[in-house]
């Protein structure tokens, strides 16, 4: 049976090649078409998250609506003008200003006039530069405004010493503060569409990231007037008619001495920056400021005598420049003849 198989197998075959059909020659090889399922990822479009605005646009490329433009005279004048807290305050300013105005209240405090949340309107800034870099005070923002509808200034934001914003770039802020030692609250808020919308989520001062703003010094009509922070440390630390108020008095001149033996202003300088730092206080103040410097004084005359190590020693000042020249004394005369103190 299997013999007869194979002979009509044979024959077969020779019919096939007899008719023209086409062998298949052994290095051919039959493919059977099949759909391919496609191994390569399809493409994605990366977006940014809908909180997170394009990059602001500096402020000399926009222009300055009238109501930024009366808030940046003010806190220009005040930079300028080296204005406390209180002055600040009662000008209805921010008067953390004042903190970060520091050594140089030109270049620390800025301002910048940008679309943050890219609606085409502007916003305006004002805050530390990037020559701040402590954690309390660099990227910190005092103030934002938006405007409204009229065309004035609408404020969205305002840092005080316990609840303050920084910036965390383009659009979004670190929104930290506490009410008491047990109470306190870290969150990050994103300007969307000219209002602020919470996004329920803290940030690390690590994420703290500066908006790019101008010195507040390039919008002074002079050169900033000389400021004597010696002055604010003379007025807080001494104190009159308590007990042991005199020796308040000895620790204030005697860094009032190191500190005229120190710095190389000209006397006139002093003195027409201590009339400056008494017109920013108030009647009041000045008054108790003048009481305390004739305490201040009559210490200075006393240390100025020699043999004044017991009444270092008694008030706590064994560190001092003491025993000092008479170098210093051209300073102290023009700051006491500022205050009323000396002739």
């Amino acid at each position: 049976m299997k013999k007869t198989v194979g002979i009509l197998i044979l024959i077969a075959a020779l019919m096939l090649s007899a008719c023209g059909g086409a062998a298949v020659q052994p290095s051919e090889t039959v493919t059977q078409t099949q759909a391919v399922p496609q191994t390569t990822e399809p493409e994605t479009e990366t977006t940014e998250p809908e909180t997170q605005a394009a990059e602001p646009e500096p402020a000399e490329e926009m222009e300055t609506p009238a109501a930024f433009g009366s808030i940046l005279d003010a806190y220009a004048q005040a930079a300028r003008e080296w204005w406390n807290g209180a002055t600040l305050a009662q000008n209805g300013m921010n008067w953390v200003a004042a903190d970060i105005f520091g050594d140089n209240s030109g270049e620390n405090l800025g301002y910048g006039i940008m679309d943050l949340d890219g609606d085409g309107a502007p916003e305006l800034v004002i805050g530390s530069t990037e020559r701040v870099t402590d954690e309390f005070y660099g990227s910190l923002v005092l103030e934002l405004y938006t405007l409204g509808a009229d065309g004035s200034a609408v404020n969205l934001l305002s840092s005080t010493e316990r609840d303050r914003y920084y910036s965390l770039g383009a659009n979004r802020f670190a929104h930290h503060g506490s009410s008491s030692a047990s109470d306190s609250f870290d969150t990050t808020v994103a300007l969307e569409s000219g209002s602020l919308r919470d996004l329920g989520y803290a940030a690390e001062p690590k994420d703290h990231a500066p908006l790019p703003l101008e010195p507040i010094g390039g919008l002074f009509e002079e050169e900033p007037a000389l400021y004597l922070p010696i002055l604010d440390e003379i007025n807080e630390m001494t104190r009159v008619g308590t007990t042991g108020a005199f020796l308040t008095a000895v620790q204030a001149a005697a860094k009032l001495l190191d500190w005229a033996s120190a710095t190389g202003l000209d006397p006139q300088e002093v003195k027409e920056a201590t009339v400056l730092w008494l017109q920013n206080q108030g009647n009041d103040a000045q008054a108790e400021f003048r009481e305390k410097m004739e305490q201040v004084d009559e210490a200075v005359r006393m240390l100025m005598e020699g043999g004044a190590e017991d009444l270092l020693a008694s008030a706590g000042c064994e560190n001092t420049g003491y025993p000092w020249s008479e170098y210093p004394m051209a300073m102290i005369q023009a700051i006491m003849e500022a205050v009323g103190v000396r002739e």
